[in-house]
């Protein structure tokens, strides 16, 4: 498996923004094994899952990512906008982390 930074999820985004769809859920299956409430292993997971075709898995997966953070949910109207602007999917994950950190100080 091909990484390309030390940290692993960064390494996972990498994989999955280069279509190496099977190696970046490697990377998060191994992340998981680890922190099991990895929001973001888990949430990547889940569209590395839908892009590959299999979306009963991939949304299940996001769906577990929502119980990790409930806040999630109130991005995805956001997330609409930005897809329907053409901004890529590390992009969109990135600023739903933020999104998530953000809303944990307000």
């Amino acid at each position: 498996m091909q990484q390309y930074s030390e940290n692993p999820i960064e390494s996972a985004y990498s994989l999955y923004g280069s279509g190496a769809m099977q190696d970046a859920l490697a990377l998060c299956k191994k992340i998981l094994r680890h922190q099991p409430k990895n929001f973001e292993a888990t949430y990547l997971s889940g569209l590395a899952h839908c892009r590959m075709g299999d979306t009963k898995t991939g949304r299940r997966l996001i769906k577990r990512s929502n119980k990790i953070y409930p806040r999630i949910k109130a991005f995805g109207y956001k997330e609409s906008v930005l897809r329907h602007q053409g901004v890529d999917d590390i992009t969109i994950i990135k600023i739903n982390f933020l999104f998530i950190i953000l809303n944990q100080f307000f």
